[in-house]
């Protein structure tokens, strides 16, 4: 509540990395270029030299950062393609649910202006999930839920239509040679919306 500072673990330097580094790609991307995979992985390994990590984390994290990288944007060179905004950031609004004042990031917004219509995507860098199934799947879906509330209620957003939300896992399933795991879809649910809202 307070927020008082904490120490950074060395799992949420590592994500926040890799969200810096898709943030980068993306806007690259929407100003006409396209990083190479060699590239992108020098901007992750500079971006994690910002980051407080002993230097045997700091290797680990290298390591494993450039390779799920490279497996990601192979894997997903389709997803690329979609006009997107990368890091979508609420905090400049007051957005109102209710009486509470909201505010948030969303990580990639995909945008089609055509049918006025958009779709959320949240990455994750943890272990992938199979299904919504648990407490951190529940969780997710919130998160996701959240999203949707914070862009019909923007200014900005609030003429288009959210139609999904998916997770994209940025790391294969079990190690770095496991099988990429498909995006998570959530394809939002009324009577759900409104327990969560």
């Amino acid at each position: 509540i307070l927020r008082f500072p904490q120490a950074p673990s060395a799992a949420g330097e590592f994500g926040t990395s890799i969200h810096n580094t898709l943030e980068w790609y993306q806007n690259k991307i929407n100003s006409s270029e396209t990083p190479a995979i060699l590239q992108t992985q020098d901007y992750f390994s500079k971006e994690l030299n910002y980051r407080y990590l002993s230097k045997v984390d700091h290797q680990v994290a290298n390591s494993k950062g450039r390779e799920i990288l490279s497996r990601y944007l192979q894997n997903s060179s389709n997803l690329f393609q979609i006009s997107a905004r990368a890091e979508v950031n609420f905090f400049g609004e007051t957005i109102k649910l209710g009486n509470a004042i909201i505010s948030g990031k969303i990580d990639r917004l995909e945008i089609d202006e055509s049918n006025k219509s958009l779709r959320v995507v949240d990455y994750k860098t943890g272990e992938p999930l199979k299904s919504w199934a648990g407490s951190k799947g529940h969780k997710y879906k919130q998160q996701l839920y959240f999203y949707k509330f914070l862009l019909e209620n923007s200014t900005q957003w609030k003429m288009y239509e959210v139609l999904d939300a998916r997770l994209e896992f940025i790391q294969p399933a079990g190690s770095l040679d496991g099988p990429m795991i498909p995006p998570l879809v959530l394809n939002f649910d009324t009577k759900e919306e409104k327990h969560i809202k």
